[in-house]
Parts: structure tokens; sequence; C-alpha cells
């Protein structure tokens, strides 16, 4: 049979409860059945024990060929152990599922530990998965699902992204709403909750999910970042200063929060408090493209009054940010046009003009933001009363309004 490419996302590790041994995950881009006859990738997970024979089987997955004995305290595996540690290996490193196929099938009808024993249950799901066989897959993942097995966390990860590949959003909701019964602070249930709401349900009730999992009684910190941005995007800045800085205790490496609560910062005045979150963002190892464009508009703000003697040389560092941030992301209309308002203030008029030839389409069109659709004037204007100041039809009526709701049609500096 002929198997599909896989692509190696990251490793991940959930501790089982006590006194149930520690679960690993190795995350697998693959194509998926979406139950009409196509096929859709998604993320399918391999479970493995933590630990095999008293060495930790990360190492083992990364050794180099011929170094893994050293790890071992015995010198080697278990039979068993080293064709399982092989099998993964071979998806470890990108080598083709029939090596981990003939591994496993060595596994069938052995006595295993209960551990070894699920990991190998939930990956038979993997590979039937493979095969286009969803529905045993989906039997076999159902029941580590249900009689609580070690790999129960890889067994319910697989079932939800089944469960989307084929659009059955029905029961993927049924399972997540399961698992958050019995795990209430399992972050990727939550996550895949507030992911449902966010595409099937009123913005309402996925504002009020997060609202409730941001809750001090219920706090997880990932919601509570995530609500902070909702806040941001409403204006309520004072809001979401409070609940970024209350996630940001328990996840102080995560870069895009540390973006969000500079942001916040930012409205609010605060702008030597916006910087320190920034330089915290890029010791979390956050470099996307709006980084660098926030970082020029705080350093405009707080370094750059005719009065300030620092302003000259902020306006050089500001170029230099936008210069470095506006290439990993030429979508973005306002960078643009804020690097050409600097070149102009740096007193590079041949620079900028290169800036608006290239990128001419973030220079053109209506200068203006238009008023929010439904406004009063709509009944009687009709099309006309969007204040957009071009010829459109009904045909491109949706395209225009979803460029609208973007940043294409912000305002000129």
């Amino acid at each position: 049979m002929r198997w599909p490419n896989l692509i190696l996302c990251m490793p991940l590790v959930f501790p089982a409860c006590p006194p149930v041994q520690a679960l690993g995950i190795l995350e697998l881009r693959v194509p998926v059945s979406d139950g009409g006859g196509g096929q859709i990738e998604a993320s399918l997970a391999v479970a493995f024990p933590d630990s095999l024979s008293g060495t930790d089987v990360h190492a083992l997955l990364t050794a180099v060929s011929g170094t893994q004995t050293v790890l071992l305290p015995g010198g080697q595996l278990r039979t068993v152990e080293a064709d399982f540690v092989e099998g993964l290996r071979a998806f470890s490193k990108g080598g083709s599922p029939q090596k981990a196929d003939s591994l496993w099938a060595r596994l069938r009808g052995r006595r295993l530990e209960p551990a070894l024993q699920s990991a190998f249950n939930v990956n038979m799901g993997f590979l039937l998965c493979l095969r286009g066989d969803t529905r045993n897959a989906e039997t076999l993942w159902k029941r580590e699902w249900n009689r609580a097995a070690p790999a129960r966390e890889a067994a319910w990860r697989n079932l939800l992204a089944l469960y989307l590949a084929q659009r059955n959003f029905e029961t993927a909701n049924r399972l997540v709403d399961r698992v958050l019964g019995e795990q209430p602070h399992n972050r990727l249930a939550a996550l895949a909750k507030a992911s449902l709401l966010k595409q099937l349900r009123p913005d309402a009730e996925w504002e009020a999910f997060l609202r409730s999992k941001s809750a001090p009684e219920d706090s997880m910190p990932y919601m509570q970042i995530a609500y902070g941005e909702v806040l941001i995007s409403q204006k309520r800045y004072s809001q979401a200063v409070k609940l970024l800085d209350r996630g940001l205790v328990n996840l102080p490496g995560e870069g895009r929060g540390w973006l969000l609560l500079a942001e916040a910062q930012y409205h609010l005045g605060y702008y030597y408090f916006a910087l320190d979150c920034l330089q915290n963002a890029e010791r979390s190892g956050y470099h996307e493209a709006d980084i660098y464009e926030l970082y020029a508009n705080v350093l405009r703000g707080c370094c750059m009054n005719e009065e300030d003697t620092r302003a000259a040389q902020s306006l050089k560092t500001v170029e230099h940010i936008l210069e470095e941030g506006f290439p990993k992301d030429f979508h973005r209309r306002s960078m643009a046009q804020l690097l050409y308002h600097i070149y102009c203030q740096n007193l590079k008029p041949e620079a900028a003009r290169r800036l608006k030839e290239n990128f001419w389409f973030h220079f053109e069109g209506p200068g203006q933001t238009p008023p929010v659709f439904g406004h009063d004037a709509w009944p009687n204007a009709g099309l006309e009363s969007i204040g957009l100041k071009i010829r459109f039809g009904l045909h491109d009526f949706q395209w225009v309004m979803a460029l609208r709701d973007d940043n294409f049609y912000q305002a000129f500096y």
C-alpha cells in the first residue's frame, strides 16, 4: 500500500495523574479521510511511555544511532521495548511508516506493561487511520479513552482531530465537554472548546467561555491571555492589563502574551512599561512582524517629542526596526505607511519614493475609515452610504467588506 508523507510537529509531554506513568506524545501532520471521499491534513498523536527500563524515552528518540546503549543503565532495552522505540524513531527521524508498522507488528499478541500496551493501542489506531480505516481507528481510540487507560490523553486528541476532519462538530463538542467535565483545567481541551465556540456559536458564547475560564476561581493562564486579546479588540485596555498581568505570572515565557500587554500599555499611554513588555516578548522568542510595528509606535510615543534630545536617534532606531520587520509581512499596510512616514522625517525622500513605487497597493485606495456596516444612513442611502469611494457590484460586496475589516482601509498617516 502507499503511505502518505508525514510532517513532524513538536513533541509534547503530559504528566498523567499519579500513580500512572507519565505519557509522551509525538505530534504528526497527516492526511485524514474527511468522510466524504476526500482527505484533509490533521494533527494526530503517537503515544509512548515517558521512560522505559529506567531511561528517558525522549533521549532514546533523539540519540544518534549507536549511542542508545550508553543511555541505558542495563546496556539494552527489553526486546518489546526496543521494537517499540525503533518504531517511534522511524517517525521522529522522518522515516517511512512502513518501518514502524513492521516493527510494531512484532508486538501484537505480546504481553506488555499497561502504559506500553495503552500507547501501542493508540499507535495502532494511528496506523489504521493512515491506511484510511478511520472506523476501526476510532474504535481503538474510544476504547482507550473510555477505560481511562494511561494513553487516554492521546486517544481523545486523535478522536477530536478525526471528528474535526470529518466536520462532525457536534460529536467533537460533546467529546471536549466530556474531557472538560473530567479535567476542568485541561489546557488543550479548553483551547479546543474556545475554538469550536468561536467558529460555530455567537461571539457572546465564545466570550462568556473565555471569561469563565479567566476568572480567579477557574483561572487558566492561556485563557486569560486569550480573553485579554478580546478585551484589547474591544478597547477595554485597563481590564486587559489586569488579566494579562495575571496570566503572565504563570506563563512568563509566552511571548505573544507580553506583546498583547505591551499593546494595552501603549494605548493607555504607559510607553516605558510597554517597552519593558516588548523586551520580555523578545526574550521569550517572539519575533513576528507585529512586534516590530508596535516597537516603532512605542518609541515614537515616548522618545520623539520635539523637546526630547533623543528624538533624532529614536527616528533612526524606528527606521531600522521597521526595515527589519516589514519583510516579515509585506501585507501590513499600516507598517508600510509608517515606514514611509519615518523615511520622510529622516529626510530620505528617495527611500520613501522607492517604497511607495514598490508597494503601491499600500498607498492607493480610500484614505478614510468607512462607517460601520448597518449604520443609520444604510436603509436610505444603500451601498453608497458605506463610505467606500469606489465602484463595486453586489458580487464584490462581501470581498470589499472583508477587506474593510482587515487593515486594508486604514487611513493614511
